[in-house]
């Protein structure tokens, strides 16, 4: 049981970091679309409100993204969901000595945490690139502190 259950906990920080990550380069795409430039104002106000969800934040990405961009948006709602699942789908039940949890959409299914936590490591660097090369075409300037000081954010000059 505990070898199951550490492994999910490892996954389930892995997965809400990297969606944290995600959801603050979408905001900073946001505030730049709509302010022209990164306000600490419009984040603080407005896009940290703690009733400013992140479907909503979806859904103003969904209408300012291209047509052909739209699969973008789908993408955002998946991985949307696995950090839900994670976040919310605790390992619940024990069924002949195995610990799982349950889909909650078909309880009689289980979760494969493997397979959501594959998923969403493939899906999330893609729209972590995407949403930043599009803030900084917009002229946000990405940066994370990494080791006490400022640094860009991807590595590479994909950006």
């Amino acid at each position: 049981m505990t070898e199951t259950t550490d492994k999910v906990s490892a996954y389930r920080s892995e997965v809400i970091e990297g969606f944290i990550l995600l959801e603050a380069i979408v905001d900073c795409f946001i505030n730049t679309h709509y302010m022209g430039k990164p306000s600490m104002a419009f984040h603080e106000e407005v896009l940290y409100d703690e009733y400013f969800s992140f479907g909503l934040k979806v859904r103003i990405v969904e209408k300012v993204l291209d047509s052909e961009e739209k699969t973008v948006v789908q993408s955002l709602r998946r991985v949307n969901n696995i950090r839900n699942l994670f976040a919310h789908c605790g390992m619940l039940r024990y069924e002949s000595g195995e610990v799982f949890a349950p889909n909650p959409r078909k309880l009689d299914k289980k979760l494969d945490f493997e397979a959501l936590y594959a998923e969403f490591m493939e899906r999330v660097p893609i729209l972590q690139h995407f949403f930043a090369k599009r803030a900084s075409k917009e002229g946000a300037e990405m940066l994370i502190v990494r080791k006490g000081r400022w640094e860009p954010l991807f590595e590479d000059d994909s950006l």
